[in-house]
């Protein structure tokens, strides 16, 4: 007999370290001679798209198309320090940094420009690949032309960029204050079906809509949520240590399951924009928050089948089956 279920896990997630400590990150962007551009920060690019994330928000303060920038690998002898790549803060500090370091270099051309053309650095817009005067929207010179100007004059085109958090506060005592700056917010609905007669759970569909302030390069927000949704369904049916005296018993993958191909449902993801005042271009974060969803939304659905609450994860046969955990002995835990 098998019984289909709907279920949904909704969540607000806080962007950066929030109020534990100071939460700031740094970038460098460089012009070299030859017109290409060089971005370095010290936060990780771990699958996540960090490099074309960062390309683009260059790119886009620039004016320039994103095949001239290079973004380099994270090196500590010379990246900006940046914290570490966590708590969704990748994309709002360190896509922020990026934008300051690139608007500065803005800044230093259009004062070049100025001069040299007898206009206003405010009448200057910086757009594909040139720089225009707005109020004539006429095309006064070409971004590598502003460059030779910089270089004939001796003007180094490298800067710093920095973004700190806004400022606020937790008081841990009283548990009460602003602990972080700004929150994204999602929703995933899980639909399942169960075999009542074996406690096999197939997920059918997952639906994952997320609030990320704006989607700088929705194809990889897209896949975030396709990964994130998946590693959230492995956690949910598949995925548990087993220990015994102390020692790890499943270390291989054929004995510890992690979701493949052949597991993935029907994934629905939708992007919800709400610019935010702080985030680059109004951007806030999407990592995280696409994974802690999956497993409560598939475990209210399997309770919503099922009647039965069970509150342990994974959802694995015996759980589902008998509603609690059995040992290997058959003995109950």
């Amino acid at each position: 007999d098998k019984k289909r279920g709907i279920g949904m896990a909704i969540s607000f997630r806080g962007c950066s370290l929030g109020a534990e400590a100071t939460d700031a990150a740094g970038a460098i962007v460089a012009i070299q001679r030859d017109g290409s551009i060089l971005i370095s920060c010290g936060l990780a690019e771990n699958g996540e798209g960090l490099k074309t994330v960062f390309t683009q928000i260059a790119a886009e303060e620039l004016g320039v198309d994103i095949r001239r920038i290079n973004y380099m690998e994270v090196d500590t002898s010379v990246s900006p320090e940046s914290g570490a790549t966590v708590a969704s803060r990748s994309t709002i500090l360190g896509g922020n940094a990026v934008k300051n370091a690139a608007r500065q270099l803005k800044e230093t051309l259009a004062k070049i420009v100025a001069a040299e053309f007898k206009v206003r650095t405010d009448n200057l817009n910086f757009k594909n690949e040139n720089i225009y005067e707005k109020n004539k929207n006429q095309k006064i010179i070409s971004f590598d032309e502003a460059i030779n100007l910089a270089n004939q004059e001796g003007i180094f085109l490298s800067v710093y960029g920095w973004y700190k958090a806004p400022d606020i506060s937790w008081d841990e005592e009283i548990g009460q204050g602003r602990p972080y700056f700004t929150y994204v917010y999602g929703c995933q609905i899980a639909e399942v079906e169960v075999d009542t007669a074996t406690g096999q759970i197939e997920v059918l569909k997952m639906t994952a809509a997320h609030d990320v302030g704006r989607a700088i390069n929705p194809a990889c927000l897209k896949g975030q949520i396709y990964g994130g949704v998946m590693m959230g369904l492995g956690y949910g049916i598949m995925e548990e240590v087993e220990t015994a005296n102390g020692y790890i018993k499943n270390t291989n993958f054929d004995e510890y399951l992690i979701p493949t191909v052949k597991d993935m449902p029907e994934i629905s993801p939708v992007i919800v924009e709400n610019p935010d005042p702080h985030g680059p271009y109004g951007a806030k974060s999407i990592g995280e928050p696409t994974l802690e969803l999956g497993a409560p939304a598939i475990a209210n659905a399997v309770a919503h089948a099922t009647g039965k609450r069970i509150r342990h994860l994974p959802l694995n046969l015996e759980r589902v089956l008998l509603g609690h955990s059995l040992s290997k002995g058959g003995t109950k835990k």
